[in-house]
């Protein structure tokens, strides 16, 4: 964060207690799996229903939404909505499996996720937010970049190597390692 900055959603998760709730992560980097994409239609439709006044679109970010990008196999996905979520919209995506609700820094993020294996991660942010260009650019950058997806996906798989299943300390260098190829990105395409 610079300058009394906004954290942005990757670093209002890190070192954050979950709470309570949020299920244990298993730190698994698997190779791509052609499935992720329909697994990400499927549940867009499915959120989309359960919350219709409350977004505008449903985006497949991160690493399962990049061809042949090996990735925790997890589907991220964000929510851009119209308002602040409610807790009445919170509950709707609760009965249709959205039951843990992580702590985040950024009183604008909220984070939900499907599976007591993680199956899949929702973050709702407002639009305009600059995380979700910021996410988007990466993901389009990555997707328009073959040897780029490469090499994150060696950095992934390298740490991993590193951290095992401490999954702090592997997400905390990966946000920082992470830095150059959103430079990269930005370079690429500004957002």
């Amino acid at each position: 964060m610079d300058d009394g900055a906004k954290p942005s959603a990757t670093s209002a998760i890190i070192g954050v207690d979950p709470g309570a709730e949020w299920p244990k992560l298993d730190l698994v980097i698997a190779e791509y799996d052609a499935r992720w994409p329909t697994k990400f239609d499927a549940e867009a439709r499915l959120i989309r229903a359960a919350a219709l006044d409350l977004l505008s679109e449903v985006h497949h970010f991160g690493s399962t939404a990049v061809p042949d990008l090996p990735a925790k196999p997890i589907i991220d996905m964000i929510g851009v909505c119209v308002r602040m979520p409610s807790d009445d919209d919170v509950a709707r995506l609760r009965d249709v499996g959205y039951v843990y609700r992580r702590r985040t820094a950024k009183e604008s993020l909220v984070f939900l996720a499907k599976g007591a294996k993680h199956e899949f991660h929702l973050q709702l942010l407002q639009d305009g937010d600059p995380d979700i260009a910021r996410c988007l650019g990466l993901r389009d950058f990555l997707r328009a970049h073959p040897a780029e997806a490469a090499l994150y996906g060696e950095l992934k798989k390298r740490l991993v190597g590193k951290h095992g299943n401490n999954v702090k300390e592997y997400a905390r260098e990966k946000c920082d390692e992470l830095e150059p190829f959103h430079e990269r990105a930005r370079r690429w395409r500004p957002w």
